[in-house]
C-alpha cells in the first residue's frame, strides 16, 4: 500500500508558522478558558500506567493527520506555557537518594533535559524522541499507537530502517489526532521521510543539486541535534571537522576583507577555547554535542547559502550568483541624489555591498553601522554650530537696504534652514539607530527588507541617509555667500578692505595652508632601583631593598616597536632609563616627564607612557571613588618614605585630564598593584580560573621542555601579595572578560552582590556593554572624548614576578602587537593571560609544587570610554 494515498500532507499554507503552529500557541495562551488538549497536558498524580489497548490497527486517514515537518519548523522556542507554583511540604529526607524522581518515567523512556533546559523523552528501544509530555497518561497512549503506526510503515516503504536512525514525533497540542514527524539518519547526517516531498512543502530553500540538497539536509540534521544532544555523544570526528573549520575560517577573515566565513577571527578563537575547555566526561556529553552542533548547523547554513562544492560557489562574499533586480531610478531620485552632492549614491552602494543576494554578515554589518553614526554625529554636531552662527548673523542683519542685503538676508534664511534640517534628520537617523549598534546577520536582514523599495531598491533610503550631510553642505554655501557680501554692507572703505583681506586670508589659509601633523611621543620609563640603600617597608618590618634583578630589554623593545611599526621620532621618544652612572627616574623628573609628554596635546595626536618597576597600594585617605578603598601607586627611585611615591590619582591628573577630544594615550604599567593605577572609568580583565584544576595539582605534569625558572620579584608586602588579605569577588560576564568588584564594595553601596550587574570602578550600574557603541580608534571623529587605555600587569591586590631574564608580563604585549597585524583589546588581553599561565605552569613545575602561595597573574585593561573589545586599536 502507497503511503501516499495513506498520509495526508499539508499544504504549504498549513505548514506556515501563521497558521498551525500559531494556533497551538495561541490556545495555549488563553487563561481564561482551556481547550481538552490543553488540559490533558496537565499532570496527573496517579501512577503512569502502560496503555493497554489492543495492537495498533493501519493507519486510518480519517482518525488524524500525519504531517512531515523539518527540524526548523520545531515550535519550542513560541509555546506560550504557564507555570503553577505553589509552596509545598518537604518530607524527611525526600532526595537522599541520587537520581531520586517524584515522578516515575513511563517504561522504556528516558527523560531528557536540554542544557537550555527543554524537557524531552527518547526510546532506547524504538530510538524515538519527543517533546511530547508523556508524564500525561492520554497523550501518552496517544503517541505510542502514533509511533508504532509509523514503525509499521518503514519496512514497506523502505525495505528497512537505518540502524543508526531516529523518528522525531510530536502530538499536535490543539489536535492530538494530528502529529508531525522526520526521521535523521546518523550514519549519513540527513534526515528521511516515508514519502516524497517537495522542499517548498517543507519551508526548505531551492536547491541547484543533490549534493545541494544534501548540504541542506546536513544542517538540519545538526539542528536536530542541537536541540536533542542529551541521548547519546557525538564521535571524535564530528569535533575535528568543526576544528578544522574554525581554523579555516579565523585564517580566511584575518587574510580577507571578502572572506565568506560566517565568523571573525576572534570569535573563532573564542570557540576553539571552548570547545578545549569541556572534558571529555561522560557528563558533558550532551553540552559539548550541543555545541558542536550549532557551530556545524552555521557553518553547514553557510555552505548552504554561498553553494559551496558547486559549479557556481560563491568565492567572495561581493559575487552574485543569483540575478540581481534592477530598480527604477527616477528624474526625481535623480535630482535628489544630484542635490545631496552625490552622497545618496556612496550610501547606497554601502549598503548594498552588505546584502549581496540577500546575505548579510555581522562583522561588515556592524561596521557599517558604527560609520554610520560616526558620521552622523559628527555632522549633526557641526551643524548645530553653524545653526548658532547664522542665528548671531541672523540678529545683526538689517531688515531693509539694497540688493545686496536682500541677498544676504536670503541666504541667511537657507543657511538655518538647512542646519536645522541637518540637526533634525541628524538626530533622528542616530536615535533610529542606536539599537542596531552590535546586532547580527538576522536582525541586518530583518532591517534591511523592511527597508528596501520594491521598485527602487536602496535609493529613498541611501537619499534620506544623506540628508545631515548635504543639508550641511547647503548650510555652507550660504554661510560663505553671507560671509561674502558682507563687507558691502559695513561703512568705510578701511572697514571693508581690511574684512574682504580677513577673509582671503582665511580662505587661503584653510585651502593652501599645510597641517600641523599630529604628535607622536612616548615617555618610557624602567627602574632597577640599583645602587641604592634600602628604604623602611611602607608596612612596617625590616628596610626593604628595592633592588630588581631584571634589565631594560623590554623598554627598549617598545621603543623599537614605536619606531618601526608606528612612525614615531626617535626624538619624540623619552627614554628614562636607570643605568649605573644615570638616575634620572626621581619623582621630580618623572613629574616632569609626565608634564612633558602631554603638553600642548591637540586632536589627532598619540601618546604612550610606559613604566617597568615596583608598585604599592595604600589606603585611601581622600579619594572616596576607589571601590577597593585603596590607592594605588608607583615607587620613583628615589623613594625614601611614606609620601614618595606617585599616587594613581597623581598620574590621573597628569596625564589623563589635560587631553583634549580626539588624541589617544596608552599607559602600560609592567609592576605590581596596578590594575586601576591611572583612575580610569571602565576596567577589564579575564576570568579568574582554578588553575589546578586546569593542569593538575601543583607538581604534577611534564618535567621536560621548561623554561629557566622564574623568581619572585622583591615586594614590599610579601604576606599581601599573595591574595590572603583579599576578599571573595563578585564578577560579572561581559564578552568572554569580567568586572571584578569585591562583595563588602558592593554592599557598602546599597547594590545587589550576587553578580546580577556590570559596575564601573568607582560602583556605578551600567548597562551591558553589547548595547552600547564605541567610536573605534581608527574611525574616532575629531570631536570624540579623548581614548586613554592602561595596559596592567595585574590586579590592584597581586603582585608580578619576573623571570632570571628580568622579564616580567608586558613583553608579552608587545611582542602580540609586533606580531599581529591588527590587534584587538581582547586578542590582546587574551594573549597575556595565555602566556602568563604558561609561566605559571613552569613556576610550579620548576618549584615541584612547593611555591603553594602562588597566585596566578591577571591583565588589566582600563579604559576612559566604554570600548568594543573586538575592535583593533594602535599605539
Amino acid at each position: 500500500m502507497s503511503l501516499r494515498s495513506s498520509i495526508v500532507s499539508t499544504s504549504d499554507d498549513e505548514l506556515d508558522d501563521d497558521s498551525s503552529l500559531e494556533d497551538v500557541s495561541a490556545i495555549e495562551a488563553n487563561d481564561e478558558e482551556a481547550p481538552p488538549a490543553l488540559e490533558a497536558l496537565q499532570p496527573i498524580d496517579d501512577p503512569i500506567v502502560p496503555p493497554t489497548q489492543p495492537p495498533p490497527p493501519p493507519y486510518d486517514e480519517n482518525r488524524g493527520r500525519l504531517i512531515r515537518i523539518t527540524p526548523a519548523q520545531n515550535a519550542r522556542y513560541h509555546l506560550a506555557r504557564r507555570a503553577q507554583t505553589t509552596h509545598r511540604l518537604i518530607p524527611i529526607g525526600q532526595f537522599l537518594n541520587r537520581g531520586h524522581s517524584t515522578k516515575p518515567v513511563p517504561e522504556g523512556w528516558m527523560k531528557c533535559v536540554h542544557p537550555e533546559g527543554q524537557l524531552y523523552f527518547w526510546h532506547p528501544e524504538k530510538q524515538v524522541v519527543t517533546e511530547t509530555f508523556l508524564f500525561n497518561n492520554i497523550l501518552l497512549g496517544k503517541a505510542e499507537i502514533r509511533i508504532q503506526q509509523i514503525l509499521n510503515s518503514v519496512e514497506p516503504q523502505l525495505g528497512a530502517r537505518p540502524e543508526r536512525s531516529e523518528l522525531y514525533l510530536e502530538l499536535d497540542q490543539a489536535d492530538s489526532d494530528t502529529c508531525r514527524y522526520y526521521f535523521v539518519n546518523h550514519d549519513t547526517q540527513s534526515l528521511f521521510w516515508l514519502d516524497a516531498e517537495y522542499t517548498g512543502s517543507l519551508n526548505l530553500p531551492p536547491v541547484s543539486s543533490d549534493d545541494h540538497l544534501k548540504m541542506v539536509m546536513e544542517e538540519l540534521y545538526w539542528n536536530h541535534v542541537e536541540y536533542f544532544p542529551m541521548h547519546f555523544q557525538l564521535g571524535v570526528g564530528a569535533e575535528s571537522r568543526l576544528r578544522g573549520l574554525l581554523a579555516h575560517a579565523a585564517l580566511d577573515t584575518a587574510t580577507s576583507d571578502d572572506s565568506t566565513a560566517p565568523y571573525t577571527m576572534e570569535q573563532c578563537r573564542d570557540f576553539q577555547r571552548i570547545l578545549a575547555s569541556v572534558p571529555n566526561d561522560p557528563e558533558c556529553a550532551g553540552p559539548k554535542n550541543f555545541v558542536i552542533a550549532r557551530l556545524l548547523a552555521e557553518f553547514c547554513s553557510n555552505r548552504v547559502v554561498h553553494h559551496a562544492g558547486e559549479i557556481s560557489a560563491r568565492l567572495g562574499r561581493n559575487q552574485n550568483l543569483v540575478e540581481v533586480p534592477e530598480y527604477r531610478n527616477t528624474f526625481f531620485l535623480s535630482l535628489l541624489s544630484t542635490i545631496s552632492f552625490m552622497a545618496s549614491e556612496s550610501y547606497r552602494m554601502d549598503v548594498e555591498n552588505i546584502w549581496v543576494d540577500e546575505i548579510a554578515y555581522s562583522v561588515h554589518w556592524r561596521k557599517l553601522v558604527d560609520k554610520l553614526l560616526i558620521d552622523w554625529q559628527y555632522t549633526t554636531k557641526w551643524s548645530a554650530a553653524l545653526f548658532l552662527l547664522n542665528s548671531i548673523l541672523l540678529a545683526t542683519s538689517r531688515q531693509q537696504g539694497s540688493i545686496v542685503t536682500g541677498i544676504r538676508n536670503g541666504a541667511l534664511l537657507v543657511a538655518l534652514a538647512s542646519s536645522a534640517g541637518s540637526i533634525a534628520s541628524g538626530v533622528f537617523l542616530v536615535q533610529r539607530h542606536q539599537r542596531y549598534v552590535g546586532t547580527h546577520a538576522t536582525q541586518a536582514t530583518e532591517y534591511l527588507a523592511q527597508y528596501r523599495h520594491q521598485t527602487y531598491g536602496f535609493r529613498p533610503m541611501a537619499i534620506f541617509f544623506a540628508m545631515p550631510w548635504a543639508s550641511q553642505q547647503w548650510c555652507l554655501i550660504a554661510t560663505a555667500l553671507q560671509l561674502l557680501l558682507l563687507p558691502f554692507q559695513l561703512d568705510g572703505i578701511v572697514m571693508k578692505i581690511m574684512v574682504w583681506l580677513l577673509l582671503a586670508t582665511t580662505f587661503f589659509a584653510r585651502i593652501l595652508g599645510k597641517p600641523v601633523p599630529p604628535k607622536r611621543k612616548a615617555l618610557i620609563v624602567s627602574i632597577l632601583y640599583e645602587g641604592r640603600e634600602p628604604a623602611p617597608c611602607p608596612y612596617g618590618g625590616q628596610p626593604w631593598d628595592m633592588k630588581l634583578n631584571g634589565n631594560h630589554e623590554t623598554a627598549e623593545a617598545l621603543k623599537k616597536l614605536l619606531i618601526t611599526k608606528y612612525q614615531y621620532s626617535p626624538n619624540g621618544i623619552t627614554m628614562m632609563v636607570e643605568t649605573k652612572t644615570a638616575k634620572p627616574c626621581t619623582k621630580d623628573n618623572m613629574i616632569q616627564g609626565m608634564k612633558d609628554l602631554v603638553f600642548g596635546a591637540r586632536p589627532g595626536d598619540r601618546f604612550v607612557f610606559f613604566f617597568a618597576g615596583h608598585g604599592g597600594q595604600k589606603i585611601a585617605v581622600k579619594d572616596t571613588k576607589e571601590a577597593d578603598g585603596m590607592d594605588e601607586f608607583i615607587y620613583p627611585y628615589d623613594f625614601r618614605h611614606d609620601g614618595d611615591e606617585i599616587l594613581d590619582d597623581l598620574i590621573n591628573d597628569l596625564l589623563v585630564k589635560p587631553l583634549p577630544s580626539g588624541c589617544q594615550l596608552t599607559g602600560i604599567f609592567d609592576c605590581c598593584h596596578s590594575g586601576t593605577v591611572m583612575d580610569l572609568d571602565h576596567h577589564f580583565n579575564t576570568p579568574e580560573e582554578d588553575v589546578n584544576s586546569s593542569w593538575g595539582s601543583p607538581g604534577e605534569g611534564s618535567q621536560s621542555d621548561v623554561s629557566p625558572p622564574l623568581s619572585s620579584a622583591t615586594v614590599a608586602n610579601p604576606d599581601q601579595a599573595r591574595g590572603k588579605l583579599r576578599k571573595t569577588p563578585v564578577r560579572k560576564t561581559t564578552l568572554g572578560l569580567t568586572a571584578t568588584y569585591t562583595v563588602d564594595t558592593l554592599k557598602s553601596r546599597g547594590l545587589p552582590s550576587n553578580g546580577e550587574i556590570q559596575l564601573n570602578r568607582h560602583g556605578h550600574s551600567e548597562p551591558p556593554m553589547k548595547d552600547l557603541a564605541f567610536l573605534s580608534t581608527q574611525d574616532r571623529s575629531p570631536c570624540a572624548p579623548a581614548l586613554v587605555t592602561c595596559w596592567s600587569a595585574c590586579d590592584d591586590g597581586q603582585l608580578i614576578y619576573e623571570n632570571v631574564r628580568g622579564e616580567a608580563v608586558q613583553k608579552h604585549l608587545i611582542q602580540y602587537i609586533r606580531d599581529t597585524e591588527a590587534p584587538t583589546y581582547k586578542g590582546a588581553l587574551l594573549h597575556l593571560s595565555e602566556k602568563l599561565r604558561e609561566d605559571y605552569e613552569q613556576r610550579l613545575n620548576y618549584n615541584n609544587g612547593r611555591d603553594t602561595d602562588l597566585e596566578f597573574q591577571r591583565p588589566q585593561l582600563e579604559s576612559s570610554v566604554l570600548l568594543s573589545l573586538d575592535s583593533t586599536f594602535v599605539l
